[in-house]
């Protein structure tokens, strides 16, 4: 029973946490989201659908302490250290020495 109605809420793309707290309201057998997702991924080991009611279609979330993400990142960006010796005189404007144009 538990089963179907997890199943019939996932096809109207309910979350998995949203289902839980249905069937808690609802009196019915008590189920935790971790439960459903391990219903869904191996509902799609065995060929099924299931997962592609969720929110993110089956994708997993990236975990976002485990690695260095690109965003922020300047892509060909050149390193302080190969800057020409010319800005170093701070002649020119911009250099970080003047405060108007000449």
């Amino acid at each position: 029973m538990i089963k179907q109605f997890v199943i019939i809420n996932l096809k109207d793309d309910l979350s998995p946490e949203q289902i839980a707290g249905r069937a808690k309201y609802e009196s019915m057998e008590c189920v935790s989201r971790e439960t459903i997702y391990r219903f869904v991924w191996e509902d799609k080991k065995k060929g099924g659908v299931l997962y592609k009611h969720l929110r993110n279609k089956g994708r997993r979330y990236r975990k976002r302490g485990a690695s260095k993400g690109s965003r922020g990142m300047i892509k060909n960006r050149v390193s302080i250290d190969e800057r020409p010796t010319i800005v170093n005189e701070k002649t020119r404007f911009g250099d970080k020495g003047l405060t108007s144009p000449q």
